[in-house]
């Protein structure tokens, strides 16, 4: 209902914008009030069973889990998190006491990190970041990526998808941007494949659902083979 009347409004201002009406009917109309909705938290076994679905002495898994400790301990953004600098961790000894936060409109903030996330970040930095960073260029960035480069948002939401698809299908749903009704068959089954653009297979599927005219003859990521619609 608000959309619609958002879009009226908006045809009618055009209308008197253009001369064709003299004044604008829509101007008076109320629009209607959407319920305020408190946000809903997770509960302690939920988190508990996040976190420690990145326990592992791998690169990738220290990474992850010094992200996941670091926004759970801060209640940083996502962006905001990708965008920290090695220099943004203060603290004595080269211990992350606070970490700074740049957020919107370049508000900067200062945040206290707890231990659990310290000694996360300290592992990280010590026995991960050193390895990520020889695969690439030097950057100051504080999370990278598996060939040395700034993790990016998309990749750091496949992480958090990747924890909660294998703790917590709750967190999941709630928290991911992707579509898990209309994802295709192979992204559901490889998870480092995942529901983004960058993903062959979903382009692939994406160009089948919108032309409508040919169907997918090969899969990028899997072996299945599907052979084109007989010609009527």
């Amino acid at each position: 209902m608000a959309r619609a009347l958002s879009s009226i409004r908006g045809f009618t201002r055009f209308l008197v914008e253009e001369g064709l009406l003299t004044t604008d009917p829509a101007v008076e109309v109320p629009a209607p009030k959407l319920p305020a909705r408190l946000p809903k938290a997770l509960t302690i076994e939920q988190v508990e069973a996040l976190l420690s679905a990145t326990d592992g002495d791998e690169p990738a898994r220290l990474r992850d889990k010094a992200l996941l400790e670091l926004l759970y301990a801060t209640g940083a953004r996502v962006s905001e998190a990708v965008d920290l600098n090695v220099d943004d961790l203060i603290g004595e000894d080269g211990a992350a006491d606070v970490i700074r936060l740049f957020g919107k409109g370049g508000k900067q903030r200062i945040v206290p990190v707890g231990s659990y996330a310290r000694a996360a970040l300290d592992a990280y930095l010590v026995r991960a970041r050193p390895l990520m960073s020889a695969h690439g260029r030097a950057t100051p960035a504080l999370f990278l990526g598996v060939r040395g480069a700034r993790l990016s948002r998309q990749n750091a939401w496949l992480i958090i998808r990747a924890a909660g698809s294998a703790r917590s299908s709750a967190w999941s749903s709630r928290r991911t941007r992707c579509g898990t009704r209309s994802r295709p068959t192979c992204c559901r089954a490889e998870r480092t494949c995942g529901w983004c653009r960058s993903c062959s297979a979903t382009r692939a599927w994406r160009r089948r659902r919108s032309t409508r005219r040919s169907r997918l003859t090969r899969c990028a990521t899997c072996t299945r083979r599907r052979t084109p619609a007989p010609a009527e």
